[in-house]
């Protein structure tokens, strides 16, 4: 999930977690990030590890940055 839901659902962070679902680092939004300076996208980087530490504990495994489109055709 998008870490900027997280502070505006907070009643949703817990029911993930011990739900054992996955947690990983999908950036502040869904953002393309092609085209973004390396300034940019530590910009959104940075604070949504911040705010995925603070809610799991940890920090995310991994990392799934959006491409391209996400939308099916």
């Amino acid at each position: 999930m998008p870490v900027r839901v997280v502070p505006a659902f907070p009643a949703t962070d817990e029911p993930i977690l011990v739900g054992g679902h996955e947690v990983g680092h999908h950036s502040w939004c869904h953002e393309v990030p092609m085209g973004h300076s390396d300034d940019h996208g530590a910009e959104l980087f940075e604070p949504a590890l911040d705010a995925h530490v603070a809610m799991a504990g940890h920090k995310p495994r991994g990392c799934r940055a959006q491409t391209g489109p996400s939308r099916r055709p």
